[in-house]
């Protein structure tokens, strides 16, 4: 779960994390603002120095409608579902 980035900028804990070899849905762990990152998961393979890495703030939510598009003070949105799907 260890994972060692060239630059802290713009890091932080709770941000998605996407590229090579990093499961869908992981996220910062600990270690955000630091090069020594801390993933929610392990990664599915060995990943190369040098491969890019992406962190966000945003998660993708299919089937689903933003109501106002800004966030309140508790970082929370209202959203609508458009379709359940049964479990």
């Amino acid at each position: 779960t260890a994972l060692t980035i060239a630059s802290a900028t713009n890091t932080q804990n709770g941000q998605l994390v996407y590229g090579f070899g990093i499961a869908p849905g992981t996220y910062v762990a600990s270690g955000g603002g630091t090069t020594a990152i801390v993933l929610s998961q392990n990664t599915t393979a060995i990943i190369p120095a040098g491969t890019p890495v992406t962190f966000s703030n945003l998660a993708a939510l299919p089937n689903t409608v933003a109501r106002t598009g800004f966030m309140d003070v508790n970082n929370m949105m209202e959203i609508t579902v458009k379709v359940r799907n049964a479990a």
